[in-house]
């Protein structure tokens, strides 16, 4: 009777606890899979019922020393630092009653003696600085002992035995204060690394604080309040001024400001009006909305972000892996030149048995590696829910790790470069045919696409109320246009390379004598050929407006150091040069297929990525399911990269081929949220220069981090051996 279920776990201050959870559980008979999640705390574990209960589980948690919010309870944001907090208050008892028993150690007189609580050879001798000495090393092991124990229970090795090793062997040793000091210390250590997940964990817990617990649904002309997860596609969703969002959808009543920063971390609220696309978790400011509900709480967009965020340290960053793996081979190397140290001397060297204990004892503390393996993760949670709140999703740190290294950028155009949003500004009748006759034969045809180019037609003919006629044998030609049947009819509606080369000679007269294509590219309009197979109707000019801030961001990427900036796009050679030279871009591909642009991303990358032309890289936009699962790809060099800026649909393969994938607009495009590495979640490119800085600090404080972590403990193994290093230091 396999059963699935998921727990919320405190007290994981690092990835070795994640293993010792997971190596103890594992363990037991009935638990069939258990993968805990260190970024959020929770664990999902499946196990047979009829062998293993729940109840029984949580207690085997609590063995292992952590604490269980039962009933899948998300953990609540709490001050550490209270007397509501038995790890606080054992820590405060455990440092008043050490720092006393100093103060009365070197108080002269009768109360004090000059060993710290008695000779070693004394046992009986105790006075009251070793009673407050024991006291604080009672109250500060309390968590040692309490984790060893249940490591011992369940044959698993645990960090906190070494804290406790070298206290005792302290006390053997005669070194009372130094016992207790070392306990106090690790006790306040693992309070202050509780403080440090909680920090970095909070923005997580914010995030998730957005769901909307009810969303209030017309139902038969009367309003129900039910639960967001029970509304359903097509449901009818009414929001008041002040209230927060509840579903994904369009709004089909009404019109006010919405605060959308929770989802795309604009800073500025947006209108809505009829029509327009609206998020769950974002707050509606002013006006009353009604919004019929396009998709499912477990499929909107905050629901998306929050389950990304949760599950990125899935693809953990290769210098994370690295930690994990020095985390994981230091202690045991450390422990046994401990041993080594404690015995050799003293066997063959005829040197002092105590003075070497005492010295391998030093070697024990210093294995520990929770600093080290707490050094990435941390940072690695807070870049990613730093990114969350500022509308950057990433599916990893792998790629958050990757952003250091990136020395070229590559842009698709439509959409990405350009709002996306085209409206066509020309249409053009040639053979005798009418405006209507062109904007009937292509909105028939684009009615059944999902293209933006076409959607611009569609409008435009809506709007002029002319007729669209049902179409058979629809045919889609990626990156070149569309055919279909009308009334038998074959009609074409595309770029040049699906007409016959004798039909397009009634292209190159226009008004003014110049090439009609022409004409409209050099206004860096896109042109598109309506037509039969043997005979063109007109052409259609489509503008496409750049982007608010693209300029800019092209020049404060190089301003950051970035060597390339290229653009590659399926537009012709005119269009591409007139958007690129607005943009500032030298460099750009033009009239290219996915499959093209693949091979300029591979030119880009270099033959020494690992990528070949063998590689099974699909070239199908709509074939990319499956495609994020892959492994991480490593960069050619330590010092480059080349990371690829698309909307995620014709995009797509060149998403997966880069370095790195970034898709924009997220907020609406699955295809997006499943190709590439991170994505923006608003229309925003000027962000791109704020994601690479963040990507730079988060390495940097890292690199930090891991410097700090293993430099202090070889400066302290070096000083070790001459004396100069005390047990509490």
């Amino acid at each position: 009777m396999t059963e699935k279920t998921e727990i919320t776990i405190k007290g994981l201050h690092c990835v070795d606890c994640v293993k010792k959870v997971e190596r103890g559980l594992s363990s037991q008979q009935g638990i069939q899979n258990v993968h805990l999640n260190f970024t959020t705390g929770r664990m999902n574990i499946e196990y047979d019922g009829n062998d293993i209960s729940l109840h029984e589980i949580n207690a085997k948690i609590r063995s292992l020393g952590h604490e269980v919010l039962e009933e899948e309870m998300e953990e609540e944001e709490e001050n550490l630092f209270t007397l509501g907090n038995w790890k606080f208050v054992f820590t405060l008892i455990s440092g008043i009653s050490m720092f006393a028993g100093l103060i009365l150690e070197h108080i002269p007189g009768d109360i004090a003696t000059d060993s710290l609580l008695f000779e070693p050879a004394n046992f009986y001798d105790i006075h009251i600085s070793g009673i407050l000495f024991f006291s604080a090393m009672i109250f500060g092991g309390s968590q040692c002992l309490r984790s060893t124990i249940g490591g011992l229970r369940n044959k698993v090795f645990v960090i906190d035995s070494l804290m406790l090793i070298g206290a005792i062997g302290a006390v053997l040793l005669g070194e009372f204060s130094e016992g207790a000091a070392i306990l106090f210390l690790f006790s306040l250590a693992e309070l202050l690394e509780d403080y440090s997940v909680d920090r970095s964990r909070r923005s997580l817990r914010e995030l998730v604080g957005l769901k909307p617990g009810t969303v209030c649904l017309k139902k038969d002309g009367e309003m129900v309040d039910v639960a967001a997860s029970e509304a359903r596609i097509g449901d009818i969703a009414v929001v008041r001024p002040g209230e927060r969002i509840g579903v994904d959808g369009i709004v089909i009543d009404g019109s006010s400001n919405v605060n959308q920063a929770p989802i795309t971390g604009e800073s500025m609220p947006v209108d809505k009006n009829t029509g327009d696309t609206v998020f769950a978790g974002t707050i509606n400011l002013e006006g009353r909305l009604e919004i019929k509900v396009e998709k499912e709480a477990k499929d909107s967009a905050l629901a998306r972000i929050i389950q990304m965020v949760e599950s990125a340290e899935e693809h953990k960053a290769e210098t994370e892996r690295f930690v994990n793996r020095f985390s994981k081979y230091f202690p045991p190397s450390v422990i046994v030149m401990a041993i080594f140290v404690a015995t050799v001397p003293a066997y063959f060297f005829e040197q002092s048995f105590e003075d070497w204990v005492y010295k391998a004892l030093l070697l024990l503390l210093i294995s520990c590696p929770c600093a080290l393996a707490l050094s990435t993760p941390i940072s690695i949670v807070s870049g990613i829910t730093n990114g969350a709140k500022h509308g950057i999703l990433f599916k990893g740190g792998a790629h958050l790790e990757k952003l250091e290294n990136i020395d070229t950028f590559a842009f698709d155009k439509t959409g990405t470069l350009t709002v996306g949003k085209p409206s066509v500004t020309d249409v053009i009748p040639l053979n005798g045919h009418t405006r209507k006759d062109i904007l009937a034969a292509a909105a028939s045809l684009e009615s059944l696409s999902k293209h933006p180019l076409g959607n611009a037609i569609v409008e435009l003919a809506n709007r002029e109320h002319i007729t669209i006629h049902p179409v058979s044998d629809l045919q889609e030609k990626t990156g070149m246009g569309i055919e279909g049947s009308i009334n038998g009819e074959r009609l074409i509606v595309g770029s040049s390379r699906l007409f016959q080369s004798t039909a397009l000679d009634v292209l190159e007269k226009d008004n003014d004598g110049g090439n009609v294509l022409s004409g409209l590219e050099d206004q860096a309009k896109t042109a598109i050929i309506v037509g039969k197979p043997g005979e063109v109707m007109g052409v259609i000019g489509i503008s496409d407006r750049i982007r608010d801030g693209a300029k800019e961001m092209v020049q404060n990427l190089r301003d950051l150091g970035i060597q390339r900036i290229v653009m590659v796009t399926g537009d012709n050679e005119r269009t591409g040069r007139a958007v690129a030279k607005e943009v500032g871009i030298d460099e750009y591909y033009t009239e290219l297929l996915p499959e093209d642009k693949v091979g300029i991303i591979k030119k880009l990358m270099g033959s020494s990525t690992g990528i070949s032309d063998d590689d099974e890289i699909t070239t199908d936009p709509e074939n990319v399911s499956g495609l994020e699962k892959k492994e991480p790809r490593k960069l050619r060099r330590k010092d480059s990269g080349v990371a690829m800026v698309g909307d995620g649909v014709n995009d797509a393969p060149a998403l997966v081929t880069a370095d790195l994938g970034i898709a924009m607009g997220a907020a609406g495009s699955d295809t997006a949220l499943e190709v590439a590495d991170l994505a923006l979640m608003d229309e925003e490119v000027g962000k791109l220069p704020t994601l690479l800085r963040l990507g730079r600090r988060t390495m940097a404080i890292i690199k930090q981090n891991i410097i700090l972590a293993i430099g202090v403990k070889l400066i302290f193994a070096i000083l070790v051996f001459p004396g100069y290093v005390p047990l509490w230091m």
